[in-house]
């Protein structure tokens, strides 16, 4: 990179010459000097380039490339600062959500723990545990403890770490045999079909029968002489 060359600018370790009689320097001073001044004006450039217009902007007020680096330096170390303390947040606020697929929702918490790991922001496996504990409901969050109780003690017999991995693994097993025995939903009989629609028929001839048949006989009754019943 054209930057390399200009590097001595940004850490000082090309610092801008002095002449032994600021007054009167003399002509090979004054060069070193210009040529000083050139080189530090084209790293301030080439640094411009790489920079949204805002912040060269914000920068343009520093005289030097150094003062301007440190300047870059303090402004996206509060950036980085803020973006750590943001993702180390979401990752303590992770929930899987009610109905859920826990095996997937773990494995996403395993793999946004290496994430975050990779890039440097610590997550301490205290904080990794509680918010494993925190992020699934009952009752399985209830059968994660019990287990990590087991996995805790067991670990002071073993003088080793509980593995955190295999806690989880634990826990996805668990979460699919739990779904397994899950029986499955009764299915309603539409009425007029089946059991339902023979009792519904039976009813009705029932009451048929209590409240009177529904069919007239033709003819005149043999008690009272009258048609129609």
């Amino acid at each position: 990179m054209a930057i390399n060359g200009h590097w001595g600018h940004f850490d000082s370790l090309d610092p801008h010459p002095v002449p032994k009689d600021l007054k009167h320097p003399t002509d090979v001073e004054d060069q070193a000097i210009q040529c000083w001044d050139h080189k530090d004006d084209v790293a301030g450039y080439l640094i411009s380039q790489c920079l949204p217009d805002k912040i060269s902007l914000d920068i343009e007020k520093y005289t030097t490339t150094q003062e301007q680096w440190d300047a870059l330096s303090s402004i996206f170390t509060t950036k980085t600062d803020f973006m750590q303390m943001d993702l180390h947040q979401s990752f303590m606020d992770m929930k899987c959500p009610k109905g859920g697929n826990i095996w997937k929702f773990l494995m996403d918490l395993r793999q946004q723990h290496h994430h975050l790991t990779t890039i440097r922001i610590p997550i301490t496996n205290i904080k990794y545990k509680c918010t494993i504990l925190y992020s699934i409901l009952e009752p399985l969050a209830l059968y994660a403890l019990q287990t990590l109780n087991s996995l805790t003690i067991a670990s002071r017999y073993t003088c080793k770490p509980v593995d955190i991995s295999e806690l989880i693994d634990m826990i996805s097993k668990e979460a699919k045999h739990t779904k397994s025995q899950c029986p499955p939903k009764d299915l309603t009989q539409a009425p007029g079909k089946g059991k339902t629609g023979q009792s519904n028929k039976a009813l009705t001839t029932t009451n048929m029968s209590e409240g009177g048949s529904s069919k007239h006989h033709k003819g005149k009754c043999h008690h009272c002489g009258k048609e129609g019943h």
